[in-house]
């Protein structure tokens, strides 16, 4: 019975709506940006945040020069927002991700 417990609780848990609601993810958009294909996800409301992707899939031996990647997250939630990447909030993590606010007028 404690086992069975045990396996039940993530599921309960997973259930559970007391996570917090701003870091539901938005819609995706898909942005294709010096050939490399980005996921930009708006991921807060409040202030606004959003979380660039790179697809790993694409490996291109010959192609172009390369570019960083910072360069090319910002210019990918540029593209995908129509506003301006906050620097000072700019920051990519352990897994790759780029996150950012972005300055709309």
């Amino acid at each position: 019975m404690r086992y069975l417990l045990l396996l039940a609780l993530p599921i309960l848990l997973a259930a559970c709506e007391s996570y917090p609601r701003p870091w539901a993810p938005g819609p995706d958009q898909t942005v294709e940006v010096m050939n490399r294909t980005w996921t930009v996800t708006k991921i807060t409301e409040e202030p606004v945040y959003y979380r660039a992707i790179r697809d790993q899939t694409e490996y291109f031996m010959f192609g172009p020069a390369a570019r960083t990647k910072s360069a090319q997250a910002i210019r990918a939630i540029e593209t995908a927002t129509g506003c301006r990447v906050d620097y000072s909030t700019f920051y990519r993590d352990v897994s790759d991700y780029f996150y950012t606010q972005v300055i709309c007028k």
